[in-house]
């Protein structure tokens, strides 16, 4: 009797840890009652949405409440005026997916380009941007006609992997983005 139980746990374990990702959308999309537009989109239509997003919050950066600090990895850190023009973007574009700005925030601290104008690329692998997009997904990118090195353009291919694939393709950086916050 105990195996069986042991059996069944493990079981029930193994498919939450497989579907997980999935299942923490779902449950997203019951609390909010709705199924948004983007969360159908492809990645041509979420660039347009972003281009969109990132004329809107131009116009009206100044009336968006947008954080001075972050606290990420026990740190306080001031952000830049890119930093926050990023993040109004990113949480109007994401506003029914605040972990995206978190985890935009853990991969790039939400920098697109570096203080010398260069697009930002991480420390130890060649992934690109704002959400840090790695370069296995070149194929697609191209398919797409999409280049990480655009902001609009990794923001909208980040969001098709969140759409396909979840939170998976960051889960390297999860630790960061469970615990970040912004004051």
């Amino acid at each position: 009797m105990f195996l069986r139980v042991m059996l069944v746990v493990v079981c029930a374990l193994g498919l939450l840890w497989a579907y997980g990702p999935k299942q923490e959308r779902e449950s997203k999309r019951k609390v909010t009652g709705t199924v948004t537009s983007a969360e159908k989109e492809g990645p041509q239509e979420s660039l347009k949405r972003i281009l969109s997003t990132q004329e809107s919050v131009e116009k009206r950066l100044a009336s968006i409440k947008v954080p001075t600090k972050m606290l990420k990895n026990g740190e306080f850190q001031q952000l830049s005026s890119e930093q926050r023009r990023n993040y109004a973007v990113l949480a109007v574009f994401f506003n029914h997916h605040p972990v995206m700005l978190r985890i935009a925030a853990c991969e790039s601290s939400l920098k697109h380009v570096d203080g010398s104008g260069q697009v930002v690329v991480g420390e130890v692998t060649p992934d690109v941007g704002v959400f840090q997009i790695n370069p296995v997904h070149e194929r697609e990118l191209r398919t797409y006609r999409l280049d990480p090195r655009n902001f609009s353009h990794n923001v909208a291919f980040a969001n098709y992997l969140f759409q396909r694939d979840g939170l998976r393709p960051w889960n390297s950086s999860r630790n960061c983005w469970e615990t970040i916050r912004f004051a």
